[in-house]
């Protein structure tokens, strides 16, 4: 029987992810790149979870998109395809909006009650 190299046949590699589930594939990739010499093991340190590194990465991603885009990166620059970055200014232009809004009830509010007290100077209290 003959071995066969998954790293030399991208397209066998393609067609085994259609055909067999995501363990199982991780398993064959896992033994392929250790019998080729390129997994390095590394030492695991007590109290830092490689998995909330993760999560904080991938929860501020799109602030982090957004504020280079606003900073004048293209789309292109930071490997943002055209409708995530649509949906992101979207986003972004929804949260603007909200934010004026709160402003705008802010003021609203301030002046209302303004107009309260003085109009309960004139008329008197009730």
């Amino acid at each position: 029987m003959m071995s066969t190299n998954l790293l030399e046949y991208p397209n066998l590699l393609i067609l085994m992810t259609l055909y067999i589930n995501w363990e199982c594939l991780i398993c064959v990739l896992f033994v392929q790149v250790k019998s080729i010499g390129r997994f390095k093991e590394t030492k695991r340190t007590d109290g830092i979870s490689t998995s909330d590194i993760i999560k904080r990465i991938l929860k501020d991603y799109n602030q982090y998109i957004m504020r280079n885009l606003t900073w004048g990166y293209s789309r292109k620059d930071l490997g943002v395809s055209y409708v995530k970055e649509k949906q992101l200014r979207v986003n972004m232009g929804i949260t603007k909006l909200k934010e004026k809004v709160k402003e705008h009830q802010e003021k609203f509010h301030s002046a209302a009650k303004i107009a309260g007290k003085q109009s309960c100077g004139v008329y008197g209290e009730y």
